[in-house]
């Protein structure tokens, strides 16, 4: 390896171990230094993306929606609402789903992911319940 180019990347990686303090400045105050590590938490509020789907049911809503309650409840998670809607709290070895439903006519619901762990995709969670429920 090049000396020069070996140098650089020493630099990076050391660079990543040895994290320079920020300088913040108030408008009332001096200013002030704070490590990376004492860093106010600057963001306030996550900006999270829902996802909707409809599903066709093959059964009579009430019995779809004991079948959903008695799968998530008994997989350690929560569920409650009625036929017209209600919310729910599925566990995964990924993490947690939280979603909720609405009834949109006799045979559909439309499902909404409120959060779902990072590493799994909605296109995986949505082929999941359509597997169940249609």
């Amino acid at each position: 390896m090049n000396k020069s180019l070996y140098a650089i990347i020493m630099s990076f990686v050391i660079g990543l171990f040895l994290m320079p303090v920020t300088i913040y400045a108030q408008s009332d105050q001096d200013a002030t230094i704070v490590s990376p590590i004492e860093q106010p938490n600057t963001c306030k509020s996550v900006s999270r993306v829902k996802y909707s789907f409809i599903v066709k049911l093959k059964d009579e809503i009430s019995s779809i929606l004991s079948k959903m309650k008695s799968i998530i409840t008994g997989k350690g998670g929560s569920f409650e609402g009625n036929k017209e809607r209600g919310s729910f709290e599925g566990k995964s070895v990924l993490g947690t789903i939280t979603g909720e439903y609405r009834s949109i006519s006799d045979n559909e619901i439309e499902i909404t992911i409120d959060d779902k762990p990072l590493v799994m995709s909605y296109s995986t969670i949505e082929a999941e319940i359509k597997k169940y429920l249609s």
